[in-house]
């Protein structure tokens, strides 16, 4: 029932992703100029992207590792 449930809402979030994407695709494609377009997608790399990537290279990145490896033990599982 759980598996079921995952797959479900998986299946649900994937649909409606591509549903935005398509909105957002034809929005751009046929509303806006080709500059507008441009600069959107340099934004929205600057604003969205380049602060994730620096958490994750600069601040975190120790943390997450140390999260991962000690994942398999926290879960009982074996790693030689």
């Amino acid at each position: 029932m759980e598996q079921s449930l995952l797959v479900g809402t998986f299946l649900f979030c994937s649909l409606l992703f591509f549903l935005i994407d398509g909105d957002m695709y034809y929005t751009c494609r046929f509303y806006h100029a080709p500059i507008q377009n441009f600069w959107a997608v340099i934004l929205g790399i600057v604003v969205f992207q380049l602060p994730l990537s620096w958490w994750l290279i600069r601040g975190k990145s120790g943390q997450l590792a140390s999260l991962w490896s000690s994942a398999p033990r926290e879960a009982g599982i074996e790693m030689h």
